[in-house]
């Protein structure tokens, strides 16, 4: 009875272990992106959600409310030195960005809190900068949900995301000559 009872335990114990130990493909896998622009270092930490044959913008995100932007938590925007976006200066930091899906117009949101889970934290009061772009056909139905860092040159990038047929994009401008100039002048 004895041996019976420490059998029972020790599969047990054998079975949990195991259990712990398997690991499956995440269905929004984390990614991350990383470009120098001029001197400056863009990172961009977001999760990869699929279609996965759903209708995506205003169905599973519907329009005209705040989107976290992918899966799992907001994406998390990094800047090593100060930029521009819509003509407005962000200083070097991190941020949430968060979006408003519209059917032909987005607004999109960089939030001084860097680390938000969801939306459900997020206030607007906290937003270093919101603005509007045009949402794009995208001739290529894109699976996975992505960010990319195009068009880049010594002042500037465009940031990309796409998914399904849709593309949102906007310039990031980068001060390089002034950082030059500075350690020129040191």
């Amino acid at each position: 009875m004895k041996f019976k009872l420490l059998s029972i335990i020790g599969f047990s114990l054998l079975s949990i272990s195991t259990q712990a130990q398997l690991e499956t493909p995440a269905p929004s896998p984390l990614a991350k992106i990383e470009q120098k622009v001029g001197l400056t270092d863009i990172h961009i930490t977001y999760s990869r959600p699929g279609v996965r044959d759903r209708k995506i913008y205003g169905d599973l995100v519907p329009f005209d409310k705040i989107w976290r932007t992918g899966a799992n938590y907001v994406p998390v925007f990094k800047f090593t030195d100060e930029v521009e976006i819509a003509g407005e200066k962000v200083p070097a930091g991190e941020y949430s960005f968060l979006t408003i899906p519209g059917q032909s117009e987005w607004t999109l949101i960089l939030n001084k809190i860097a680390k938000l889970g969801g939306t459900g934290a997020y206030k607007q009061e906290e937003d270093q900068l919101r603005w509007k772009v045009k949402s794009e056909q995208y001739p290529v139905k894109t699976e996975t949900f992505t960010f990319n860092i195009a068009n880049i040159q010594d002042k500037g990038a465009t940031v990309e995301m796409i998914w399904e047929n849709t593309r949102i994009a906007f310039d990031v401008k980068v001060f390089f000559e002034e950082k030059v100039m500075k350690k020129i002048d040191e």
